[in-house]
């Protein structure tokens, strides 16, 4: 008999920075449904085989899909039974963004300006604006914070 793997995928944690429980169960799960619909060249999953996949009711599942295609994250086709893609690519270049420093403040601060009060997308984040943001990293290897950073609005 063939034993199963379990099935994970990687949850970064910042990213409740960004998101609400919701929005990161959906964003775990459209990570699967992903992989799978790669690995199985195709794939087609209904918005109530998602919604019972993900725990979630449907109010709830149309807000987080909203929200993440107003991000270009998610990819719905417009056709009657719609198809939900997740767009692998843009989610790293978010990590990444997400990961650039361990200031949380500095963090939250960058996300508020960027996503919320500009209503930018990842794509039109720079790599510039990336560094900028990893140079607002807490001194850990000298015991403390770095008193001399300036706050990010």
């Amino acid at each position: 008999m063939r034993s199963k793997r379990p099935r994970f995928v990687k949850c970064y944690l910042n990213l409740g920075r960004l998101f609400d429980p919701a929005e990161m169960l959906f964003i775990l799960h459209m990570q699967q449904v992903e992989f799978l619909c790669q690995a199985s060249q195709g794939g087609r999953w209904s918005k109530k085989f998602l919604m019972k996949k993900m725990g979630l009711g449907e109010k709830v599942f149309d807000r987080c899909v909203r929200r993440l295609e107003q991000m270009e994250l998610l990819i719905v086709s417009s056709d009657y039974h719609p198809v939900y893609r997740w767009d692998t690519a843009l989610y790293e270049r978010l990590v990444e963004i997400l990961s650039a420093t361990d200031n949380l403040e500095a963090l939250d601060g960058f996300c508020r300006r960027m996503f919320l009060e500009e209503k930018r997308c990842i794509r039109g984040i720079s790599d510039f604006e990336v560094e900028m943001l990893g140079k607002s990293a807490l001194s850990r290897r000298k015991g403390g914070t770095d008193h001399s950073q300036k706050k990010v609005i």
